[in-house]
């Protein structure tokens, strides 16, 4: 594999970043939900899955969800005072 996603797979990536989307607590996605959504995805149209890098995909939707979060957070450096 040459680490890109096929255009199969762009097509898995945005239909299941939708069903995240959709998701009320934006902090329970991880890489289980991710899967069980991708599951859905190709339950829907099979022949999307031949060949699929499926560890691509969810790496580039735990990316995607990962850059947002629904609170403020700040870093603090305890050990300087």
């Amino acid at each position: 594999m040459n680490g890109t996603i096929s255009d199969h797979g762009l097509k898995v990536v945005k239909i299941t970043q939708e069903l995240l989307l959709d998701e009320e607590d934006k902090s329970t996605i991880n890489s289980d939900l991710i899967s069980e959504k991708i599951d859905m995805v190709l339950g829907m149209c099979p022949k999307w899955g031949e060949g699929l890098n499926r560890e691509l995909v969810v790496k580039e939707l735990l990316r995607r969800f990962g850059h947002w979060t629904n609170r403020d957070t700040r870093l603090v450096n305890e050990t300087r005072r």
